[in-house]
């Protein structure tokens, strides 16, 4: 720039002395006529146009760069099709899981719930003396909570049932749920047609009901009048609304029935049946809202002891009530996922550094002919990324289709399952793995060929053994992916112990049960309660005399099915005794049909009428908790929340005649609870809706479609729900086993990576080791001799590896404690397997090309180099 500013002054000096000026003139003249600041002017419009010339070629010549290196990676991948076709089938899967699994997270934990400003929605829970959170409440506390809080701006209450639905055809039992009035204002439902029911319509007990618009277009033919009406349990009722798909609340509901509440008092509070929601005030705080329903829940025990369940409320978000326990599952799957990517990168990246040692003399020559160590790292990189976005679609497409799959098969056992879909936000992240997935494979290759010695041309005949060939390549690589396999491993192994342990519990009956489900909706039972009775002592028998079938009996709340009643109980006597037990009304057989031994006393007999004494058997907690050190036999009790108000007034006192053996009611992970059985015929009220439960000689499969049949001969008019107890405990256990398939997956898939990656890299390394390998044969070396001297160091990877992935595994399984039964983080049994597994495994895949080498001809391999 300082040259051309020169010339333009010196050609100025020449046109003034040409014109007749003093050279020293001419030269002061010239620079007074550019002038400084114009000279400095100048220099800077140089430079920036310089800059720009500059920046405008870097980038070009760049981009020329790329694209060559891009031509040059697609035919080192026609070249090797099979090594390129592991790296991206590896990729692919292991990208795959990664997205299918966040699709799941992102879909079930992070999107918000399809409810108008969901932040704001909670659930009410009550609380008891010790502090305990119940989670239902009862309708008398929700009311004094509704009329006196300020800090909720609307509430309601919903229970979930599966209520008998006739249209045009049979019977048959949807999922349906009972709701206060304000149930949909204040979740702020979307309706598709129609409207939801007013609170007059409630108040005058009007048969109106809400249905969703799946039961719309399949029951109601999509009438856009919603004129055609639904008997709802033999009560004909008026459709008045459809709520949108997707906002359904609870998820997979199909009727909505509103049922008006009356103040309660006393003992009525601790019928606890509900669950309570509310939408708080904008700017309440959670904390603010349970601070002041506490209050009001302690002042009603104040004025009412009898309420056990006032002692304080419990707010939580609506979304973790809907969750459930899927967080836990959801986080450890994801964490899984992502160690199972990091495993593949690190095997891919050891594969790939011993790819890169072969090709050494082709970056050697490229560093002879003047690449430099960023553009040798650019050309790994370039190809390392190819093969990223390649294995990144496929596997974009394996995660849809593995998220079909899943929620095809466990889609029951998902909440939210409805709402999961890929998305962009799942595309993005889709694409930053593959980026991530890209460096972490091509960092450690790319750092190897931009340090290219030009020596390897000549040294050793130009075939660019450079290092003598002992050191295994990638071997931090290979410690890396050994560990990673021995986390997954022993978080598997904690995970199917645990579950072999809920397996193998004594639940204290029988599971090979059939049950039949079924509500008497319709005319003539629910005002005639002899007629319920004999409705099941009809069904019952009926039962008995299908071929195969062995005992045969019926309670309103059976194990593993649906939530089961608990409330408060009085003792004669005593004050306050026992504070709650299980209420279940039973018949005569039930407790042979499961298999409950009889501890003491006798069982329910002819002689226990309808007008008889009432009786009572208790289970072995309810005995040792409210008669400890007595003979319960003869003692009274009252179930004042549950019979109260079909007394109508104080319950009446029930005299214990037997003790039956505990049973864990609401599955294997739940300790057995204090339990009475009370007969059916001697309260026949609860038998508006009970299960029969049948055991047969055969499997229950075998005998269901005969129990079927003949339980529909009894009262066609009764819809009625078949199932097995087997079923019921599958069904409580399958998120569980659902993370247990995955992580043992996710772990079986690390180890076999690690198996091939030790395979592929101790192969490479024998193949380099050749002249020294046929030296030692040709000094006298043995078969034994040689494979020890092959698998010395490869064995000590897989060693380092194993012990480093034993402290990793014991500091992070201890995040899986809640979900661990019987079992420790350290559990040596865990422990000691994964190990030995990771260990046989490696072994195996260390012994073939070491076994391979002792085959070598001295001569030949002597001659070949």
């Amino acid at each position: 720039m300082d040259e051309e500013i020169e010339t333009h002054l010196a050609l100025r000096v020449a046109d003034l002395v040409a014109a007749g000026m003093d050279p020293d003139d001419a030269r002061t003249e010239a620079a007074r006529r550019f002038g400084t600041a114009g000279l400095d002017q100048a220099r800077r419009e140089l430079r920036r146009g310089a800059r720009r010339r500059a920046a405008s070629g870097g980038h070009w010549l760049r981009l020329e760069s790329i694209v060559s290196d891009l031509t040059v990676a697609w035919r080192q991948a026609r070249r090797a099709p099979g090594f390129t076709a592991v790296t991206i089938i590896t990729l692919a899967l292991a990208i795959g899981v990664t997205t299918a699994t966040f699709t799941l997270v992102r879909s079930v934990l992070l999107r918000p719930l399809p409810l108008r400003e969901p932040g704001r929605l909670v659930t009410l829970a009550g609380m008891d003396s010790l502090h305990n959170t119940v989670s239902v409440v009862s309708s008398g506390n929700w009311l004094d909570w509704q009329r006196e809080s300020r800090t909720i701006e609307s509430t309601a209450l919903h229970m979930e049932k599966r209520y008998a639905v006739r249209t045009d055809g049979p019977p048959r039992r949807v999922p349906t749920d009972l709701v206060s009035a304000d149930f949909f204002r204040m979740l702020g439902t979307r309706f598709l047609a129609g409207r939801s029911f007013t609170m007059a319509e409630v108040q005058a007990h009007e048969p109106v009901a809400v249905v969703s618009e799946s039961f719309w277009r399949h029951w109601l033919a999509a009438e856009p009048s919603l004129a055609r009406p639904a008997e709802i349990e033999g009560t004909r009722y008026r459709i008045v609304g459809v709520v949108r798909a997707g906002d359904e609340f609870p998820a997979g509901n199909q009727v909505w029935i509103p049922l008006p509440f009356a103040p309660e008092h006393g003992a009525m509070r601790n019928n606890i049946n509900w669950q309570g929601l509310a939408r708080l005030r904008p700017g309440v705080h959670r904390e603010q809202a349970q601070a002041e329903l506490s209050t009001i829940a302690l002042r009603i025990h104040a004025l009412e002891p009898e309420a056990l369940y006032s002692y304080g409320v419990v707010v939580a978000p609506l979304l973790d009530s809907v969750l459930g326990e899927a967080p836990r599952y959801l986080g450890l799957v994801m964490v899984a996922v992502l160690l199972v990517l990091l495993a593949a990168c690190s095997n891919l990246a050891a594969m790939h550094l011993a790819r890169g040692m072969a090709r050494f003399k082709e970056t050697a020559v490229r560093a002879a002919l003047g690449a430099t160590q960023s553009r040798l790292t650019q050309i790994v990189l370039v190809e390392q990324g190819l093969t990223a976005a390649v294995g990144g679609l496929a596997g974009v497409l394996l995660a849809y289709t593995a998220v079909g799959f899943v929620i095809r098969r466990w889609g029951e056992d998902i909440p939210r399952a409805e709402e999961v879909h890929i998305d962009w936000m799942v595309i993005v992240f889709a694409i930053l793995a593959s980026v991530l997935a890209g460096l972490l494979t091509g960092l450690a290759p790319a750092r190897q060929a931009s340090r290219p010695v030009l020596t390897g041309l000549t040294g050793a005949g130009g075939r660019g053994q450079v290092q003598g060939g002992r050191g295994l390549p990638g071997a931090p690589l290979l410690v890396a992916q050994v560990a990673l396999a021995m986390v997954l491993l022993t978080g598997a192994g904690l995970l199917i112990r645990s579950l072999r342990i809920l397996l193998g519990r004594d639940l204290g009956f029988r599971t090979n049960v059939i049950t039949v489900d079924a509500t008497l909706s319709a005319d003539g039972y629910w005002k005639d309660p002899k007629r319920m009775v004999a409705y099941w002592d009809e069904l019952i028998a009926g039962l008995s005399a299908v071929p195969g079938v062995q005992f045969v009996g019926a309670a309103n709340w059976v194990p593993l099915v649906g939530m089961a009643g608990t409330g408060a109980v009085e003792l004669e006597g005593q004050n306050p005794g026992c504070p709650e037990a299980g209420y279940r009304v039973v018949s005569e057989g039930y407790h042979q049909a499961l298999d409950i031994p009889l501890v003491a006393g006798r069982w329910f007999g002819p002689g226990d009428l309808a007008a008889g004494e009432r009786v009572v058997l208790a289970n072995r907690q309810a005995a040792a908790r409210c008669w400890p050190g007595e003979n319960p036999l003869g003692k009274r009790i009252r179930a004042r929340s549950f019979e109260d108000y079909y007394s109508g007034g104080t319950a009446p006192w029930l005299t214990v005649v037997g003790v039956v053996g505990d049973i864990r009611h609401w599955g294997p992970d739940i300790e057995p609870r204090p339990e009475l059985y009370v007969l059916f015929r001697q309260i026949p009220q609860y038998a508006f809706g009970m299960t029969a439960v049948v055991r047969g000689r055969g499997p229950p499969d075998q005998l269901s479609s005969a129990v079927g049949r003949r339980a529909e001969q009894v009262d066609p008019r009764i819809a009625i729900e078949l199932g097995t107890l087997e079923k019921a405990l599958a069904g409580g256990l399958s998120q569980r086993r659902l993370v247990v398939t995955l992580l043992s997956g996710f772990g079986g898939f690390a180890l076999v990576l690690t198996a091939v990656g030790l395979y592929g890299l101790l192969a490479f390394s024998v193949a380099r080791r050749t002249r020294e390998l046929a030296v030692r044969a040709a000094l006298g070396a043995g078969r034994w001799r040689l494979i020890r001297t092959v698998i010395a160091n490869s064995l000590g990877v897989v060693l380092i590896g194993t012990i480093l992935g034993l402290a990793a595994a014991a500091g992070l399984t201890r995040f899986m404690t809640t979900l661990l039964v019987e079992v420790t983080p350290l559990d040596p049994v865990t422990l000691v397997a994964a190990g030995a597994l990771i260990l046989a495994v490696s072994l195996i895949a260390i012994l073939i090309p070491a076994v391979r080498a002792t085959r070598l001809d001295p001569a030949a391999a002597l001659q070949s180099e």
